[in-house]
């Protein structure tokens, strides 16, 4: 072994800054890595030994905010052990309890792969889809899912565990593994977030050990100049306790108000819902509205022994022309018990105040039977990601003063006031009330989602002055029908009450939009049947 070998087994910076090509994330090329401080600390701190030649720590922690560096720094030390030690068996735990993926191995493998210091090292055969190897020194590296019936019995020299907060099997695999290092220089190397400040989450034991063989460095704020410009735009994007959780690292938060009271009471303003079409043109008229799109938002629970209630939302979307998009929730409907009559009836009204809705978003749950008898509903599925997008959809409304509601809705101010979210695990936070119920707020989301869910310039429909409503179909014909033909009790089907075909020659080649204004210039020449008419829902 040369000298500047013998040098590299004891000073993995040294090595990595003569060997170790990555892909900057700054640029997108590749190139020798290049350290900020404190990444360069910890690599030599992780790795210091003892007077007998020995690692100080068996177990480091790198628990930094996003962008950071922690897996690439866990993957270098993997790649320096697997290049300066020999009968190396380095075992990678993914989060994930069926797929063992890591963004540690995959960083691992890029390092053999992009580094021509590295090349002599490794041929074609070494790379295979959850394995590293290298013969010829009797070195291995495997990423392993998260459960620990697929490691167990196998003895370790290195751990790299990633994500360890997210782990599916909470940290089971990891806790099994981390006793099956016992040569005398293996060491467990992880790299995650914070997570919870809860027991049941390792990375919190660990923190509050404060044993002499842990090394955990905690960070709560980004260094890098990338890091700091991608934490600019995300603070814009997310919720505070979310930012916090991703960009600065703090310890998950429980019971965070996702909306302030004072945003809530701003919000309430005073508007006596419409029962009527003509009450609904004239509070549009009052707030100087025109077109609007309608969505509809239903949360069902049925009979509860709980307490959870059957929530019907409709809520109005206007776009001024300069300015983003403004909601009010219109209408909203306690129902008491969430029977099918009682959602039709519902439907009908809302039907018939505020025109066909633009979409109708039913929550997944308790309402597969429904949704076919409401012309134009959709389930959706309350996933975690979706609450995502959801609710923070929601929250920024409410911040920027772009949603409002009547203070006659209690329950709904109660409620919004009573939401909270929680940072625990992972990158996915989790919404909900911990004291009373939020029926009214997710049924308020979808509705307010599926208001957003079309474009400005959708398809036109003209009520007109007498009672029968005219819709033009993508076919090109026009459709009179009133209320209550289109939409008799029971029945979600359209009823077609008179048809009159359009000329068609000019539908070749013609762009939808274009056609779309077309017609509506037609309507104001008075070119399509019917008498008058009202310009919006």
């Amino acid at each position: 072994m040369s000298k500047k070998q013998k040098n590299w087994r004891n000073d993995v910076v040294a090595w990595a800054e003569a060997n170790v090509y990555l892909r900057s994330p700054e640029t997108g090329e590749v190139g020798l890595v290049k350290f900020t401080p404190h990444q360069k600390a910890w690599l030599r701190k992780a790795t210091k030994r003892n007077k007998r030649g020995n690692f100080v720590y068996r177990v480091v922690v790198a628990s930094w905010p996003k962008r950071e560096g922690k897996s690439s720094s866990s993957a270098i030390i993997a790649a320096w052990r697997l290049a300066c030690f020999e009968g190396q068996h380095v075992g990678i735990i993914a989060n994930s309890a069926l797929q063992a993926q890591s963004n540690v191995f995959d960083m691992l493998v890029s390092i053999y792969r992009d580094s021509p210091a590295l090349a002599d090292y490794v041929t074609e055969d070494s790379f295979r889809a959850h394995e590293l190897s290298m013969p010829e020194l009797g070195n291995t590296a495997r990423v392993y899912p998260a459960n620990h019936r697929t490691i167990q019995g196998i003895q370790f020299d290195l751990i790299c565990v990633d994500e360890l907060h997210a782990s599916e099997d909470n940290g089971q695999c990891y806790l099994y593994a981390s006793q099956q290092t016992e040569a005398l220089d293996a060491q467990v190397v992880i790299s995650s977030q914070a997570g919870a400040p809860i027991d049941a989450n390792p990375l919190w034991r660990l923190y509050n050990a404060k044993a002499k063989h842990i090394l955990f460095d905690y960070r709560d704020h980004v260094s890098t100049p990338w890091g700091k410009r991608l934490a600019a735009e995300a603070k814009a994007e997310l919720l505070s306790g979310q930012y916090d959780y991703l960009w600065r690292n703090r310890w998950g938060q429980t019971g965070l108000g996702l909306i302030s009271a004072e945003d809530v009471e701003a919000a309430a303003i005073d508007f006596e819902p419409p029962r009527t079409r003509e009450q609904w043109e004239e509070l549009k008229a009052a707030w100087g509205w025109g077109y609007c799109s309608i969505g509809v938002g239903l949360d069902r629970a049925g009979v509860s022994a709980s307490g959870d209630k059957t929530i019907w939302t409709v809520v109005a979307r206007f776009t001024p022309p300069e300015g983003e998009a403004l909601f009010r929730v219109v209408g909203q409907e306690i129902l008491p018990t969430g029977a099918e009559a009682e959602i039709l009836a519902c439907d009908r009204r809302t039907r018939e105040i505020f025109g066909q809705p633009d979409a109708l978003h039913f929550e997944a749950y308790n309402c597969s039977d429904i949704v076919d008898k409401c012309r134009g509903a959709t389930l959706e599925s309350p996933s975690a990601q979706r609450q995502q997008g959801l609710f923070s959809r929601l929250a920024r409304l409410f911040v920027e003063g772009r949603i409002a509601f009547s203070n006659r809705f209690q329950l709904f101010k109660e409620q919004l006031i009573n939401f909270q979210y929680d940072a625990e695990s992972g990158n996915m936070l989790k919404f909900g009330s911990q004291r009373g119920h939020d029926d009214s707020v997710y049924s308020a989301a979808w509705g307010t989602e599926a208001a957003d869910s079309q474009p400005d310039s959708g398809g036109f429909s003209f009520s007109f002055d007498g009672d029968p409503t005219t819709i033009i179909g993508s076919d090109g014909k026009v459709r009179t029908q009133t209320p209550q033909e289109r939409y008799p009790a029971g029945t979600a089907g359209v009823h077609v009450i008179e048809e009159a075909a359009i000329p068609q020659p000019e539908l070749v080649n013609v762009n939808p939009e274009e056609l779309a204004k077309k017609r509506f210039a037609q309507a104001r020449k008075g070119q399509l049947p019917g008498q008058g008419w009202n310009w919006g829902r």
